[in-house]
């Protein structure tokens, strides 16, 4: 027969103590495993930005050094002209869509997930088809041109693959939009990627793929405002 009072169970006091302890170490892994996270989206996020690269300079290659263009003169450089997407899709068999969303974005069209935008129309003003992507399209673009000298930056984006400086000019790069004037964190900044911990409500940081096909990542000290459309509204920033 069983001896009742053989018989041990936990008093409060020690519950209380392994709920503590537990309670510390979870306290102690969880900012780790955020910035483990935070870590792998950044690489995914420059894979993604090499793959674009590629494609990029596969298609100077094609067009006498001439890069892919959205000449449109419309406010968002996140518009992928259908005919530029059938073209990649046929001409370099390229239909993994991922490639073209940084996995920190929100979807733009209704979807959970920013990649659901590749097959989706966005309904956009500019002519043609569009499809809304995740990044930034510097590149041969006569709307950045413009916007570059409303600031007198003298930083115009590259248009093709042999000019001069292409290391230090993008050819696209994560959102950094700020949206004003002032909102709330999530309103002003709200269209940008890499807003895990939104200190004063800015963006951690971005990448860029840049002329040469290099893709590097910078802090949000290190990135400069560069183009605005009009005073305080649609700031761009690498």
């Amino acid at each position: 027969m069983l001896n009742r009072r053989s018989i041990k169970a936990f008093t409060l006091v020690e519950l209380l103590v392994v709920i503590g302890i537990i309670a510390l170490l979870m306290g102690m892994l969880m900012p780790a495993l955020s910035k483990a996270r935070h870590s792998a989206v950044r690489t995914q996020c420059a894979a993604n930005l090499r793959t674009m690269g590629q494609l990029w300079h596969m298609y100077a290659n094609d067009f006498k050094g001439a890069f892919p263009d959205w000449n449109q003169g419309y406010g968002t450089w996140e518009l992928l002209p259908d005919d530029q997407k059938q073209f990649f899709i046929q001409r370099y068999k390229f239909r993994n869509g991922k490639s073209f969303y940084c996995p920190s974005s929100r979807g733009f069209t209704g979807g959970a997930f920013a990649d659901e935008d590749w097959n989706n129309n966005p309904g956009s003003s500019a002519a043609g088809v569009t499809w809304i992507i995740g990044y930034s399209i510097f590149a041969a673009s006569d709307n950045a041109v413009a916007w570059d000298k409303s600031l007198g930056n003298r930083f115009p984006p590259p248009f093709k693959s042999n000019e001069k400086r292409l290391a230090e000019r993008p050819l696209f790069m994560d959102v950094t939009l700020k949206y004003g004037p002032p909102y709330t964190p999530m309103i002003t900044w709200g269209y940008s990627g890499h807003t895990e911990g939104l200190r004063g409500g800015k963006p951690a940081g971005e990448n860029a793929c840049y002329g040469d096909g290099h893709v590097s990542w910078k802090n949000w000290s290190e990135i400069k405002l560069k183009l605005v459309n009009y005073p305080n509204q649609f700031e761009r920033w690498f």
